[in-house]
């Protein structure tokens, strides 16, 4: 569960029907994800942080519990799925430009 997402999303006044439709997913998919109870893919991350939280460190609103890791991404490398690569800071170093 992203803690420091939902609280910000609180503090704006937001909803996850309106994550949803600033990031083009199915509400039902970005509650999922938010929650913890599916996977959050880096990009899709990336798009939050983008489109709704410019403002905010993204690392700090991807922070998750400390009950489970840090940070909990998945993202493609070479065609298959990798859970928190290595490179996690060089992709959103590339991300930032």
């Amino acid at each position: 569960m992203y803690r420091n997402l939902l609280a910000e999303m609180t503090r704006n006044g937001l909803r996850y029907r309106d994550i949803a439709e600033k990031v083009g997913m199915p509400i039902t998919t970005v509650r999922d994800k938010i929650r913890g109870i599916t996977p959050m893919h880096l990009e899709q991350a990336f798009a939050i942080h983008r489109e709704v939280f410019p403002d905010l460190d993204f690392f700090y609103l991807f922070k998750k519990d400390k009950q489970f890791a840090q940070y909990q991404f998945f993202c493609k490398v070479n065609n298959k799925t990798e859970s928190n690569p290595k490179s996690l800071k060089d992709f959103f170093k590339e991300y930032k430009k």
